[in-house]
């Protein structure tokens, strides 16, 4: 089935094509759309504020290039919208964008990888609790040196006074 694709031209008027059963990528489609405005790609990312390597790499349908999710539906429709594409056609263009890029889980590394990551966490913990232990030892020896100290100097205090008193 043909599909009936429709954007404005630069003088304001409705252009018509008829695509045949080949598949029309995006990249073609948004193309072809800011060709017949007479848009460089400059003056679209000017426009859009979409850098020119992310509107490069949606004419040549590199999805992979963009950023994920909602952010490269956003950079479609914002492209789509400045080469005045029509809103029927940008909302089909937004359904086969979304069934034709799985959302990708990121690789996970091996699980030897994680458990040296795990056995460096560990290690790296247990480090600073003995620091902490070691510092906590030494701040109580310190303590405990000035308390046994202060209680001499303070029994030598009281003899003198003692003396002096009597």
């Amino acid at each position: 089935m043909a599909a009936r694709l429709s954007y404005f031209a630069p003088d304001g008027s409705q252009f018509h094509a008829q695509a045949s059963e080949q598949h029309i990528g995006v990249g073609e489609l948004l193309r072809s759309a800011r060709a017949r405005r007479g848009l460089a790609l400059q003056q679209v990312s000017n426009e859009t504020k979409i850098p020119l390597r992310y509107l490069e790499a949606l004419e040549q349908d590199r999805l992979e290039v963009l950023p994920g999710g909602f952010y490269r539906r956003a950079h479609v429709r914002a492209y789509a919208q400045a080469v005045q594409l029509d809103p029927g056609l940008l909302a089909q263009l937004e359904r086969d964008l979304k069934a034709s890029v799985p959302i990708e889980a990121p690789e996970r590394p091996p699980i030897q990888i994680r458990l040296l990551r795990a056995a460096a966490y560990v290690e790296q913990s247990l480090r600073i609790q003995a620091l902490n232990l070691s510092t906590h030892a030494r701040n109580f020896t310190s303590w405990s040196q000035w308390v046994a100290h202060s209680q001499t100097q303070s029994a030598k205090i009281s003899a003198i006074t003692h003396r002096l008193w009597r």
